[in-house]
């Protein structure tokens, strides 16, 4: 397995092995070889939520200018990245676009997201614009009946998926010499990036929901976790240690073990 890659599937067969051990504690406690039953222990067992990973704005910028850009396929993927560093656009999102969901007159960018089926809308970024009509015009074979944006680079053509996107992903940060040792880096490193950055940069949580396409604020809570520089504006002031507490710090009190 790669350095620094989960293996797949992690969560869903930690999920599969507590089901088994929520029915077997079950199953022993119906039959009394268990005084109690303990599956409500497991099956309400709360889960650790990640820390999302986060790359600099340096990071991000040394990774969109680590595409070869006289290559078909530097010049298709730039141009997918910049929907994902300049948006945080999820990548299912970026393999679903049409040429419908972009407004080249208007500079406009609209399309129904896959994960929410909530409609996201935004302005269509200049350098955004320039990518995309640079892979159109020297990448993308005209197909006819095909309205993905996005598609193989050799024949048989087809549209690429979010694996795809994810992998390309993968294989850039390594390419960019970016350290990434103990940190995700697929596709959405882009996106709890982008949430973070704006976090820490004090951009009201409003819109930056807006911008990622998330229906609550609840969904911010984990990006606004690592605002460390904000957090280190509020902290709690300790109070002095006293009684046998304090004689234990300054070594004048033994703790006694039992």
């Amino acid at each position: 397995m790669p350095r620094g890659r989960e293996p797949f599937g992690l969560n869903a067969s930690m999920r599969k092995i507590e089901q088994i051990a929520d029915m077997l504690a079950g199953f022993l406690a119906d039959n009394n070889l268990l005084k109690q039953n303990y599956s409500g222990l497991i099956r309400h067992r709360r889960h650790p939520m990640p820390q999302p990973t986060v790359y600099s704005p340096e990071e991000i910028s040394s990774m969109e200018n680590s595409f070869d850009l006289s290559s078909q396929a530097g010049i298709r993927n730039y141009a997918i990245t910049l929907f994902m560093t300049r948006y945080g656009i999820r990548a299912r999102d970026v393999a679903a676009l049409t040429f419908g969901d972009i407004d080249f007159d208007k500079n406009r960018l609209h399309f129904i997201q896959q994960k929410t089926g909530d409609p996201w809308e935004g302005e269509l970024f200049p350098e955004v614009k320039t990518a995309v009509q640079n892979y159109m015009k020297n990448v993308r074979p005209n197909l006819i009946g095909c309205s993905r944006v996005f598609i193989s680079l050799a024949p048989p053509y087809a549209p690429i998926d979010s694996y795809a996107i994810n992998s390309m992903a993968w294989n850039q940060f390594r390419h960019a010499n970016i350290d990434i040792a103990g940190r995700k880096h697929g596709s959405r490193a882009f996106r709890s990036s982008i949430a973070s950055n704006m976090v820490n940069d004090g951009v009201p949580t409003e819109i930056v929901r807006k911008v990622l396409g998330h229906g609550t604020e609840y969904a911010l809570k984990h990006y606004a976790r690592i605002d460390m520089k904000s957090m280190r504006l509020c902290p709690i002031s300790v109070s002095e240690p006293t009684g046998i507490f304090a004689e234990v710090l300054s070594g004048k009190k033994a703790i006694s073990h039992v």
